[in-house]
């Protein structure tokens, strides 16, 4: 008997978005690690120009104001670290307008803002929280958004290593 599992994401459509590509500098390479034989070929990083609003709240001296823009932050793919580009950096909260119904609090680390920007076909607000940058629980974010669905998306090894987690995503108390 064949096992079928449900289909939980529609996939992103492909030709409905411009593909855009972004490759690592040879210039951003140390001088003494050029040759080919001490430096792998420059990592290409392949994105889709997605036209979704980005809102990026900031609490800096106890007021809370938002930052409305794209989700990308395209000065960022010329720096030293062009992971900064996807969702402009690593904040407390954010929230990502979608193209679906329903919404999701997606809990991550850094490690998940490459992927993020695939959620957009699926849900109509994706709440993106950083629990490194926030003192804040899970379950305050969840009510503050009324989000449907939470995703849990870390780098294996922050996630093992993170000491903190159980008490940051726990229950406000």
């Amino acid at each position: 008997m064949e096992t079928k599992f449900p289909t939980l994401l529609s996939p992103l459509v492909i030709g409905k978005y411009v593909v855009k590509n972004r490759m690592e500098s040879a210039n951003a390479i140390p001088h003494f690690l050029q040759s080919a034989e001490t430096y792998p070929a420059p990592d290409t990083i392949t994105y889709y120009d997605l036209p979704n609003t980005l809102s990026v709240e900031d609490n800096a001296g106890g007021e809370v104001t938002w930052e409305t823009g794209p989700m990308y932050e395209y000065s960022d793919f010329e720096t030293r670290d062009k992971y900064r580009a996807f969702l402009r950096g690593n904040n407390a909260y954010s929230v990502l307008e979608g193209n679906g119904e329903g919404s999701i609090l997606v809990v991550k680390d850094s490690y998940a803002n490459s992927f993020i920007p695939y959620l957009v076909e699926n849900y109509a607000q994706i709440g993106i929280v950083d629990l490194r940058y926030t003192v804040e629980k899970v379950d305050s974010f969840i009510q503050r958004g009324g989000y449907d669905k939470v995703l849990v998306l870390y780098s294996f090894s922050t996630f093992a290593e993170d000491t903190n987690f159980a008490s940051r995503a726990g229950v406000a108390g």
